[in-house]
């Protein structure tokens, strides 16, 4: 017995708004991945 697709429950995102949305959290991830990981350690140890 197969399964019913879910029916999608939000609208997409148009692409003039995802590309720089993704383009951008694309950046944030780049460039403070270290100090987010970092964090993430030091509070380890705490």
């Amino acid at each position: 017995m197969r399964k019913q697709p879910r029916a999608r429950l939000a609208e997409w995102l148009p692409e003039a708004i995802m590309t720089p949305l993704l383009s951008w959290s694309l950046r944030y991830v780049t460039c403070y991945a270290g100090d987010i990981l970092a964090a993430r350690a030091e509070l380890d140890r705490l």
